[in-house]
């Protein structure tokens, strides 16, 4: 099984501390409440790396030119076992 997926890594350099929390708990969500990272099926590779649906490539850029955060990313194939 093969998908196409969108790797993203980003840097929060020169964030306080107070915009690192805010943007965490939108990206990854906070207490019940899903992050804009489960919303759009993502996940977490560790820190500052996450890889989603290449599909979603529109609306994560969006997420992260709004917070102002610095990124790339990379369209990559997942190999999977079935």
């Amino acid at each position: 099984m093969e998908e196409e997926k969108l790797l993203i890594t980003y840097n929060l350099k020169g964030k306080t501390s107070i915009d690192k929390v805010k943007f965490s708990q939108a990206l990854y969500g906070r207490r019940k409440e899903k992050g804009v990272l489960k919303k759009l099926k993502g996940e977490s590779l560790g820190k500052g790396a996450i890889v989603l649906p290449l599909k979603q490539r529109e609306k994560i850029n969006e997420f992260l030119i709004y917070w102002k955060i610095l990124f790339k990313e990379k369209g990559v194939k997942i190999y999977g076992l079935k």
